[in-house]
């Protein structure tokens, strides 16, 4: 009876042991699991990171013109990032849905391999909505990370695996920065449509000679005024200054004196 007692004191000796020892255990494991280079997001990722950097400037018709700024970890561009020098279309991709074949307008990649960076810049015209009291931009999930006059700015961080990172699973430091058109008021951010929201009175997007003499009227109005008066000041002075000019009598021309006819030669005389 003293033997069975001493070993189930034992046995709870190890159990209580166990209890012990299994949370620092798990406590362990779990500290393994989420450290760089374990387990979970940071396993899905790799040492690469991305820092970028995305300028929205909308004008006043609503086209948005775009650049994306992607800053690459220096050792891995110098081995991957002629990819980006050889073939600028590929990265063309990652601005547009599947659903879109239209170009994009005005697309342009500039690479940078000292500072390991790659530059797109591109257009999207109609990029801003008119809704009549408003013009709105769709697309933000998330708040504004921070606000300024006719400016705000979002903040991301993911892990992407597409063109601009070849493929590979990268973890991207996202700043978005979305800039009103000069004159726009009331920029705000709606939490329940996720849409961004500003005041601008809408311009028509009219270009050529027209559109110049518009936007130059007050200056061509001074011109042509100076110039009529300098016409009316010309005018007025050469009519006062100017002399009569004596008007010459074209006299009648006489008549000519007619000679008399010439006799006729004598008989035998040979004829003229």
């Amino acid at each position: 009876m003293v033997k069975r007692v001493a070993r189930i004191s034992g046995i709870a000796g190890r159990i209580s042991k166990m209890a012990v020892l299994i949370p620092c255990m798990l406590l362990l494991a779990g500290m393994l699991l989420w450290a760089p280079g374990g387990g979970g997001r940071a396993a899905a990722a790799t040492t690469v990171d991305i820092e970028e950097e995305f300028t929205l400037e909308i004008n006043s018709v609503g086209d948005v013109h775009c650049t994306d700024v992607l800053k690459y970890d220096k050792g891995w561009f110098d081995a991957n990032g002629a990819v980006f020098e050889d073939y600028p279309s590929l990265l063309s991709r990652n601005y547009t849905q599947d659903t879109d074949v239209r170009e994009i307008p005005n697309f342009e990649v500039k690479v940078n391999a000292r500072r390991a960076t790659v530059t797109v810049t591109y257009d999207n015209p109609g990029g801003a909505y008119n809704e009549g009291d408003n013009w709105i931009l769709y697309g933000y999930p998330s708040k504004p990370a921070d606000e300024s006059a006719g400016e705000m700015v979002f903040e991301d961080q993911f892990i992407a695996n597409s063109e601009i990172t070849l493929w590979e699973n990268m973890e991207v430091a996202l700043t978005t920065t979305v800039k009103t058109p000069q004159g726009a008021t009331n920029m705000a951010y709606d939490t329940t449509k996720k849409v961004i929201t500003y005041v601008l009175p809408w311009k028509s997007a009219s270009t050529g000679m027209w559109n110049w003499i518009k936007n130059n009227r007050p200056i061509l109005i001074a011109v042509f005024a100076l110039i009529l008066l300098l016409g009316a000041s010309l005018l007025t002075l050469h009519l006062v200054s100017r002399k009569r000019i004596p008007v010459l009598v074209k006299q009648p021309k006489t008549p000519k004196e007619k000679l008399p006819p010439l006799p006729p030669p004598p008989p035998g005389a040979p004829q003229p």
